[in-house]
């Protein structure tokens, strides 16, 4: 007896990674215009960026049949998602302290 499935469930829950590292790119490069391009800090990046890192999670619960933490997928794209996110936060957070003190 073989058991997997369906194509359907397997092109939704690659829909969904494929949206969390898309969303964590975005991130990323809003990220990177602050702290390279020297783009200033609106209030909007932080409360975006505090969102997602609290909306990620509802969306891997939306994946099919919700598997159990610590999937593969997790470690493709939730977690690696999650990390990329925070970090941009923080960075975010801490170029602005440090613009906010010259």
């Amino acid at each position: 007896m073989q058991v997997s499935r369906s194509a359907t469930i397997v092109a939704f829950a690659i829909f969904i990674m494929i949206l969390k590292w898309l969303l964590a790119l975005g991130a990323l490069f809003v990220m990177l215009s602050v702290t390279v391009r020297g783009r200033k800090v609106e209030l909007a990046m932080f409360s975006w960026l505090a969102a997602l890192l609290f909306a990620l999670p509802p969306l891997r619960n939306v994946m099919p049949a919700v598997p159990p933490l610590g999937t593969l997928s997790d470690f493709l794209s939730f977690f690696w998602a999650e990390g990329i996110v925070a970090l941009s936060l923080a960075l975010i957070v801490f170029t602005w302290l440090r613009r906010a003190t010259k």
